[in-house]
């Protein structure tokens, strides 16, 4: 006696789910929409999260950056990194218990992710809001040269490695105007970071939570 095996794909059935859908709420931090001065700055910046259920995986870090003017005929070169103008984050409970606790942040998500990160999640991800992505270039292409460090006096800013992958490779610097010519004004970019990026810490845990607790990044 045969039995038709139906795939998975037509195999149409009706199911009953309970889930919770998620909404996205602005937290603002403690410096009410004031400009922090990157690389002088040491004053935290810390997010109230109010006593509601949250899911920190699901979250988003939102910010501007505005790099000062290099004044004409000068190109603004900055570093295609994750998160690169956070130094440290941290998340606590009110009765100050430490959950997450992430010195030297973009050095951590510069190792971390090549290992934990799929292609697939890799490919997903826009290089222009989450510092990290496809670059689309091709290996000799600027944008995805990349550190100089690779020398065996292991001297810093030398002379720029091509990428050896074609499309692909990350993107490790960008500059503020493609093409040749005098270059004079501010450039800004944003950034929108999903906190399950920060692998192998409660960022990335998918749990909904009820607590109050605080998180804070300088």
């Amino acid at each position: 006696m045969s039995e038709v095996v139906t795939a998975s794909q037509i195999d149409y059935k009706q199911n009953m789910f309970s889930h919770p859908s998620y909404k996205f709420e602005p937290q603002f931090p403690n410096t009410f929409g004031q400009a922090i001065s990157l690389g002088t700055s040491q004053t935290p910046v810390t997010i109230n999260i109010p006593p509601e259920v949250f899911n920190l995986s699901e979250s988003i870090l939102s910010f501007t950056v505005t790099l000062p003017d290099a004044g004409a005929g000068q190109y603004i070169w900055y570093a295609q990194q994750m998160l690169s103008e956070i130094s440290h984050i941290q998340f606590y409970s009110g009765s100050n218990q430490w959950i997450a606790d992430v010195d030297n942040l973009q050095n951590y998500l510069d190792i971390v992710i090549k290992k934990e990160l799929s292609l697939r999640d890799f490919s997903s991800l826009d290089l222009t809001l989450d510092g990290i992505g496809l670059s689309n270039n091709l290996k000799n292409n600027l944008s995805s040269l990349r550190n100089s460090n690779m020398t065996p006096a292991n001297v810093n800013a030398g002379a720029a490695y091509n990428a050896n992958l074609a499309y692909i490779e990350p993107s490790y610097f960008n500059r503020g105007a493609v093409g040749d010519g005098a270059v004079a004004g501010l450039v800004a970019y944003n950034v929108q970071v999903p906190l399950k990026i920060i692998r192998n810490t409660v960022f990335s845990v998918t749990n909904n939570i009820f607590k109050d607790v605080f998180w804070k990044y300088q």
